[in-house]
């Protein structure tokens, strides 16, 4: 070990002997010394930028030693609730401040012979952690004017500004520093803020909202986003279904909040209303694990009582089995709700089109075509049926036949009531 008293002493006795050409101690051996963290670089003097390199070698040793350093001068007691997000923030944010320390360093000797290049480098120890101190002053400063402040801030601006406290222990290496109630000041304010989430929630009218799927592409659903009971005031949240973010919106303390769902397919669906990310500001890293879902409700694809009408040059067996095919196709793919008190009429014309016989060794060519048109009260939808063709030898009204046999046909009723466009496929 070296003496404080002796270090200028040593330091000129080893400056004298490296120009005299004696290779100093520290390129065999370095020991401690109280004032400077060291580090030493040893590169071969034939690679290129040997200089260089030996300075990296030297700053790397020199980060090194910080490193244990400052996780020996932590309280190395556990955390609670210390997610992988927040160490892997606290090891980034460690590694840059040590980093940014290494600008401080100096060179202290340097010593080559016929084969290798040595560098003696050292940070100041006390100039560092008093550096260290004062930041830590500073951050536990603005992190209880950052408490003080919350009662005159909307809920948005109080997590966004605990965030930003949470940002300061790690950035300044405090993770593990303690209040003057022994409690670690990273659960504490972790705490504060799964607090006012626990208060945070999100009313709908109904758990379950049907709608139309023949009729309705959009739906806009009233909601109530409420803290602590009242509703709040811009509140940025968003918009999940199926697990998938469809929107982003913003609540209303004046009434219930319109948020616009668009069915994605014909089945029920999950809406989640989540707190957005955002509202922890620019940097919202420290809490994408938290829980911030608010509440949501179940979207359901439903027709109600179905009134079926089939009118154009068909017989009745045609119509029946017109009507058949489309209530089989209807109620295999949405909820069906004989009770419900909306009635939605399907009026299906069709039109007949008859193509002039070549002759007897030509079939009978006919074409059917025509409009779907779906109603429910004052809202109404028209789909266009795509023209069929039907070709028959016996009779015109067998080709006709057939073409109405197409038009029932999975894949065409498929097109006339694909209602996410608004229109049917042509």
């Amino acid at each position: 070990m070296i003496n404080l008293p002796y270090r200028n002493l040593l330091t000129v006795s080893l400056l004298f002997y490296s120009c005299a050409g004696t290779q100093p101690g520290w390129t065999y051996q370095l020991e401690d010394d109280p004032q400077y963290i060291q580090g030493v670089g040893q590169v071969t003097r034939s690679e290129k930028n040997f200089r260089e390199k030996a300075f990296k070698a030297a700053e790397r040793e020199i980060a090194r030693q910080l490193s244990v350093e400052i996780n020996s001068s932590s309280t190395r007691e556990k955390v609670v609730d210390l997610s992988k997000t927040v160490k892997d923030k606290y090891t980034e944010f460690v590694q840059t401040n040590i980093q940014q320390s290494l600008i401080e360093v100096k060179k202290i000797d340097e010593f080559q012979d016929k084969v290798n290049f040595y560098v003696l480098l050292g940070l100041d120890r006390e100039k560092y952690f008093e550096r260290k101190k004062a930041e830590k002053d500073r951050a536990l400063e603005e992190i209880q004017n950052i408490t003080e402040s919350l009662s005159n801030l909307e809920i948005d601006e109080q997590l966004s500004s605990l965030n930003s406290a949470i940002g300061l222990l790690l950035e300044k290496d405090m993770l593990y520093e303690k209040n003057q109630s022994n409690d670690f000041l990273y659960t504490h304010i972790k705490s504060n803020i799964n607090q006012r989430l626990s208060k945070l929630s999100v009313e709908s009218e109904n758990s379950t909202i049907g709608y139309n799927p023949l009729l309705q592409n959009k739906l806009s659903v009233p909601i109530s986003v409420k803290y602590n009971g009242t509703l709040t005031k811009a509140l940025p949240i968003s918009i999940i279904v199926d697990d998938i973010l469809v929107s982003n919106s913003l609540s209303n303390d004046r009434s219930t909040t319109e948020i616009i769902v668009e069915p994605k397919n014909n089945k029920d669906q999950v809406v989640r209303i989540m707190l957005s990310k955002t509202i922890f500001g620019e940097d919202n890293d420290f809490y994408v694990d938290a829980d911030l879902d608010l509440g949501g409700f179940l979207i359901r694809p439903v027709i109600g009582d179905l009134e079926i009408k089939i009118t154009g040059p068909l017989v009745k067996e045609q119509k029946q089995r017109i009507k058949s095919r489309i209530e089989q196709f209807l109620l295999t793919r949405f909820h069906y709700e004989k009770s419900a008190d909306e009635k939605t009429n399907i009026q299906v014309s069709l039109e007949r089109s008859d193509k002039a016989r070549i002759s007897d060794n030509y079939p009978f060519v006919s074409y059917s075509s025509g409009a779907v048109i779906i109603t429910n009260n004052s809202v109404k939808n028209v789909f266009k049926i795509k023209s069929q063709k039907g070709v028959n030898f016996e009779s015109a009204d067998k080709a006709f036949d057939v073409a109405i046999n197409k038009i029932c046909e999975e894949q065409n009723i498929s097109v006339i009531f694909e209602t996410n466009k608004g229109k049917a496929k042509k």
